[in-house]
């Protein structure tokens, strides 16, 4: 079932017009889309540029189990200019109400002003917990393998050359 749910995504990443006029080369990995063991596909993480020292950064997921979703928490990775890679310590919680085959769209503030320059190049979202409304939970491991990545780099322009 996840793969049918992001069918028209990778459609529409792969699709050759997106790459030709994306100034960007793109390079995404998602573990979630085909890790059985994943209890959530995600979809995309957005993020704005802070004004006043603030960003927003959103992570949309599906929830595949047979349970409803009360509550997730996420933490990232980003790779900046020079694609050095920078794990930031805090981790973003939500509650949400996602019942199953369903997608949430958490958002939330970012107030470390350093987070625009440390995802300049990339980003990987990672699942660190699932609450469910029956009262359990699923955990990470601690290996991080629920997660989504998505990186590029500035195409040579041919002005460049």
């Amino acid at each position: 079932m996840k793969f049918v749910t992001l069918l028209p995504l990778l459609l529409w990443l792969s699709h050759p017009a997106n790459s030709e006029k994306s100034l960007f080369d793109r390079n995404i990995e998602n573990t979630t889309l085909l890790n059985p063991a994943c209890p959530a596909t995600f979809t995309g993480v957005y993020a704005d540029s802070p004004s006043k020292g603030k960003g927003r950064v959103s992570v949309h997921l599906v929830n595949q189990t047979e349970k409803r979703v009360i509550a997730v928490k996420v933490g990232f990775d980003g790779f900046d200019a020079a694609l050095d890679k920078h794990e930031f310590p805090e981790t973003y919680a939500s509650a949400v109400s996602v019942k199953p085959e369903r997608e949430a769209k958490p958002i939330w503030q970012i107030e470390d002003e350093a987070f625009a320059l440390n995802t300049a190049s990339g980003v990987r979202v990672y699942l660190l917990k699932l609450v469910f409304a029956d009262g359990s939970n699923w955990r990470d491991d601690g290996t991080k393998s629920c997660s989504l990545s998505i990186s590029g780099r500035a195409k040579p322009q041919p002005s460049d050359e």
